[in-house]
């Protein structure tokens, strides 16, 4: 009986052979988390819906129909959309510097940058970039 109780119990541990996953620094500047693209994406999407799109082309900003603004996922694009939004606050090298945010293109005349959390009264900040990464406004949304 007691061999019987050691191999049950052997076979057991060997089935329940779990590893910890190593922790591991965040390796692309792409913030992905679905509930969250889905509310920004949708807020992005809803300015320009709502936007005169003469004016907002007059002014420099980027425009695109709202069937082409798209949440971005290439990590290169997003590290030079980290870069920007760090050089044009001045935050580049400081604690407060950004590593990762949701960025998203808008058709392909720029980029509209999230920070999660980043809000004034209760409204999030939404930075709108050029294609070649120069600040053109900020929203709120």
């Amino acid at each position: 009986m007691r061999s019987a109780l050691t191999i049950s119990w052997a076979l057991l541990l060997g089935c329940l052979n779990v590893q910890a996953a190593p922790v591991v620094a965040q390796a692309s500047a792409c913030l992905s988390q679905p509930d969250s693209v889905s509310a920004y994406l949708d807020m992005v999407r809803q300015h320009y819906a709502y936007s005169d799109s003469a004016s907002v082309v007059s002014a420099g900003n980027p425009w695109a129909d709202t069937t082409a603004i798209a949440h971005v996922t290439v990590s290169s694009i997003c590290q030079d959309a980290v870069d920007a939004y760090n050089a044009a606050l001045g935050t580049t090298g400081t604690p407060q510097q950004d590593t990762a945010a949701y960025v998203f293109s808008i058709g392909n005349s720029g980029y509209v940058y999230v920070r999660p959390g980043d809000t004034s009264e209760g409204r999030q900040h939404y930075y709108i970039f050029t294609a070649s990464w120069v600040l053109k406004a900020t929203m709120l949304g």
